[in-house]
């Protein structure tokens, strides 16, 4: 069985990669954030998660067009 952590990114950076690298630790597969109002951008956020982890997935659950320029 696969499994998926997602969370809303509205903590510091730091405590988000915190949580990847823990659930990257615990043998969870992927770890997704979602972009969905004023929280934080997660596109940036999950950068900075890829260079602190290895070999979980990485993913964007909810992108709103209409807060991002393109």
């Amino acid at each position: 069985m696969r499994t998926s952590i997602w969370l809303f990114p509205d903590r510091p950076v730091k405590e988000i990669v915190e949580a990847a690298s823990a659930a990257e630790a615990a043998g969870v597969d992927t770890f997704w954030l979602g972009d969905e109002g004023v929280a934080r951008e997660p596109f940036t956020v999950l950068t900075a998660v890829g260079k602190a982890t290895r070999s979980i997935g990485l993913g964007i659950a909810v992108t709103n067009p209409y807060l991002r320029h393109p």
